[in-house]
């Protein structure tokens, strides 16, 4: 079990690499190399964390971007209409 302090650092850590993913591309690997280095976790166990947050982190994304119209189908020259 991690302490409270170390849980707010990681969530830190994770929110400033959510800033760098959307700002300038990279960014994701703060959260590995925070998790490697903070807590007591093996590689393979890391590897696998970060994997999944960034599966899910990219589902919420996709389904939010999704929900919000602003698909770049929806525009004017991919409309069907005559």
């Amino acid at each position: 079990m991690i302490s409270a302090e170390l849980a707010v650092l990681l969530a830190v850590i994770a929110l400033l690499a959510g800033i760098g993913i959307t700002a300038i591309g990279p960014g994701g690997i703060f959260v590995t190399v925070a998790l490697f280095t903070l807590t007591p976790i093996s590689a393979p166990e890391v590897a696998g964390t970060a994997s999944a947050t960034f599966i899910a982190t990219g589902l919420l994304g996709s389904a939010v971007y999704l929900r919000s119209g602003s698909s770049p189908t929806d525009t004017p020259a991919n409309s069907r209409s005559c």
